[in-house]
């Protein structure tokens, strides 16, 4: 981070699970973009955003080519099992969804059911939702959102 965008300047190790660097940069990037993921063969949507440069140091496939260009994107190690990438918003289709999970797993069953993703991601936020209800003072939290800590 030579800029300091988030924090002070410098450089500090990551998680070593890829042999690469990434420098972040100032301003970030920001693309819709369609490709094909080469491990499955399959159609992919979503969305570029990263705030970076990487240089991947290993031998590797990568993830995704874009649509009508060479430009590739992500990394794909040990078939499969390790992947990274910088586009957002795979999950969103539940071909791909199916299919990138029936690669993990074969006996992998779909929840989506007769839903879509959204639908799915919906009902896991209400889940989400009302398990912190449960456990959580709603109330005391939005009168400190709404007056700040010293009305506690």
């Amino acid at each position: 981070d030579p800029h300091g965008v988030e924090g002070k300047p410098g450089d500090i190790d990551g998680l070593n699970v890829f042999k690469a660097d990434t420098t972040l940069l100032a301003d970030k990037t920001l693309n819709r973009s369609e490709g094909d993921w080469l491990g499955l063969n399959q159609n992919v949507s979503g969305y570029e955003i990263h705030m970076g440069e990487t240089t991947i140091n290993q031998s590797f496939e990568p993830a995704i080519r874009f649509k009508n260009s060479d430009k590739t994107d992500g990394i794909y190690l040990e078939e499969g099992k390790i992947w990274g990438t910088y586009f957002h918003g795979l999950f969103n289709d539940p071909a791909f969804f199916d299919a990138f999970f029936k690669q993990i797993d074969p006996d992998f069953k779909s929840q989506l059911g007769e839903g879509t993703i959204h639908q799915f991601r919906s009902h896991q936020y209400d889940l989400l939702a009302k398990h912190f209800s449960n456990y959580m003072d709603v109330d005391l939290l939005m009168k400190i959102i709404d007056e700040g800590l010293k009305t506690v």
